[in-house]
């Protein structure tokens, strides 16, 4: 990539795993195959949730789910889009493979914006949003393909708080996403190419 070439619709997705499908995200999960379904972006970067023992939510929460292959393992039909797996031990996923994954997508150029989307967004989303902001990388939250397995509250709470510090346009609430919503919401941000 060189200067003046348009730059990747990205597309980082959160923890779609197992164990964190149910009743609250169940919804989500459909919705995100059929978003991933359209083929709307150029390079789709799925994170995967470890929960070792010793863990920061073991130790301080006490919680110890997500410790088996299955509950683990990321929706098939969401996997099989998928570019980049970046396994992680916290709560964001910008972690230093996912720069060096974004840094090849770019050619060497890190992206001026990505779109997050996936589980829990008061969570994971949230952690990763406001590191990709905090190292300049503008995160766009697909907020109807966002979702909290605590429920809808959390999920909501969560976007209502992520609008103040990374920007309420950044918090995007459309019901369906097309190629031609995608182009808009970066043009209306006034995205400009790094």
């Amino acid at each position: 990539m060189k200067a003046g070439d348009k730059m990747d619709n990205i597309l980082i997705l959160i923890d779609m795993q197992n164990g964190f499908i149910n009743e609250n995200t169940e919804d989500v999960k459909n919705r995100i195959c059929k978003l991933l379904d359209q083929n709307l972006f150029d390079s789709v970067i799925l994170t995967k949730y470890k929960n070792e023992p010793g863990s920061s939510v073991e130790k301080l929460l006490g919680w110890k789910k997500l410790r088996t292959e299955l509950s683990q393992a990321i929706v098939p039909e969401i996997k099989e889009h998928a570019n980049y797996v970046i396994e992680k031990g916290t709560y964001s996923g910008y972690n230093q493979k996912m720069k060096e994954v974004l840094e090849k997508i770019g050619n060497g150029i890190m992206p001026s914006h990505v779109f997050v989307a996936g589980l829990d967004t008061d969570s994971c989303v949230f952690a990763t949003a406001l590191d990709l902001f905090e190292d300049g990388i503008r995160p766009i939250v697909l907020g109807n393909y966002c979702g909290s397995s605590g429920g809808e509250s959390y999920h909501l709470a969560a976007l209502k708080t992520l609008e103040r510090p990374i920007g309420r346009n950044n918090v995007v609430m459309n019901k369906k996403i097309n190629k031609q919503d995608l182009d808009n919401i970066v043009n209306d941000l006034g995205v400009k190419e790094k």
